[in-house]
């Protein structure tokens, strides 16, 4: 009996020893992280933009400093239980990114191997098994009342926040705190900044990453702007100069107040958005052939019914007795595409402009486009 115990217990040993070497000895694999941000808006091109300009609008990745560079992207990468494994902090310092090029290796003994204003590369090695991998860029400027998340504190850096979560159902969860009715818009060159205008673009991305062992892999993911965009213009066809009194805009339902960090489906945080509003409240003078932009940022929405619907109202001149003044009022007009069918929902990375064009006899017209900024899919290759 003893020394079938004895056998046993040596049996058990050698088993236990068995399945902790192979754990000790899991491989590990090697893999290239590539992320780009998601092209530029559709209505501009990249050389007509500063580098400022273009992290304002989401086609840049962020850096600091005169040389050397401090890149602001952060990465989290989760294992298969939702744990977290490791992370890329910003604050890794390299070399003037102008004179970079895709695949330069910038610091070899270090994760970090290149990056341009559009894109960057960061290497790996995990033991093999499934991943998810989150990136964020251009936090620096998540503070006050801008972009801050929730549950971020008054004195936290993003960054820090993103790198103390450690499990990945909470950066999944992950919104913006919620505003305070007024929306957040870009910088327009004929008004002052204030705290809703917007120095950089918030970006995300997540995919999924399989590490094999003694592989070599590269995943590339777009870095996406977390809001649409929302623009109204109105042009001046008439011939002769024209001003604008008593100028509204209001488009129904497509302002909520809060919205996700990371791409949900749906993605709708907020379940009852309210009415987008433009309201200068001054004269607005527009040039011969002249246009008159207004945009702003908003989270993703669906439309209250299935249908957006804007209401438009100003007056052309205030020199004429209150009843004689041409005044114009249109209410509810639903927003469409070009095949005339109304547009249900707006999503991270969409562009909705409305051009209002008055015309010689002071005619009105509408015009409503839907523009895509550029759109990738996930690219995953191993070798």
């Amino acid at each position: 009996m003893l020394k079938r115990l004895a056998y046993c217990f040596a049996t058990l040993f050698v088993l236990f020893s068995c399945t902790r070497e192979q754990v000790e000895k899991k491989g590990e694999g090697t893999v290239s992280l590539h992320f780009f941000t998601d092209g530029m808006q559709a209505t501009k091109a990249e050389t007509t933009l500063t580098y400022a300009e273009m992290v304002a609008d989401g086609s840049a990745i962020a850096y600091t400093g005169t040389g050397p560079y401090v890149l602001d992207l952060v990465i989290l990468v989760f294992d298969s239980e939702g744990d977290l494994v490791t992370t890329f902090p910003d604050g890794h310092e390299t070399g003037n990114p102008e004179t970079f090029k895709r695949g330069t290796v910038v610091l070899e003994d270090d994760e970090l191997k290149s990056f341009t204003r559009t894109e960057a590369e960061v290497n790996f090695t995990l033991p093999a098994g499934n991943y998810t991998v989150y990136a964020f860029a251009n936090t620096a400027g998540w503070d006050g009342s801008k972009w801050r998340l929730t549950g971020q504190g008054e004195s936290q850096s993003a960054s820090d926040y993103l790198q103390n979560l450690t499990a990945q159902s909470a950066v999944d969860a992950l919104t913006f705190q919620s505003l305070d009715g007024t929306p957040l818009r870009p910088h327009r060159s004929y008004m002052d900044d204030d705290d809703y205008t917007i120095t950089c673009m918030p970006l995300s991305a997540k995919g999924s990453l399989e590490v094999v062992e003694s592989g070599n892999g590269e995943v590339s993911m777009p870095l996406k702007r977390c809001v649409a965009k929302v623009t109204a213009i109105i042009k001046n066809q008439t011939g002769d100069a024209l001003t604008l009194y008593d100028y509204q805009h209001v488009v129904h339902g497509m302002f909520p107040e809060t919205g996700y960090l990371v791409q949900h489906n749906p993605d709708y945080a907020d379940a009852t958005p309210g009415n987008l509003t433009a309201n200068p409240g001054f004269a607005v003078p527009i040039g011969v052939n002249a246009s008159m932009p207004y945009s702003w940022y908003v989270f993703p929405s669906s439309a209250p019914g299935g249908t957006y619907t804007i209401d438009i109202q100003f007056t052309l001149d205030d020199l004429l007795p209150e009843e004689d003044r041409p005044q114009y009022s249109y209410t509810n007009l639903p927003i469409t595409n070009w095949r005339a069918v109304s547009i249900p929902s707006l999503e991270r990375n969409q562009h909705i402009t409305v051009t209002t064009r008055v015309s010689l006899g002071l005619t009105v017209s509408f015009n409503f486009a839907v523009s895509e900024w550029v759109q990738y899919d996930e690219y995953v290759q191993f070798e």
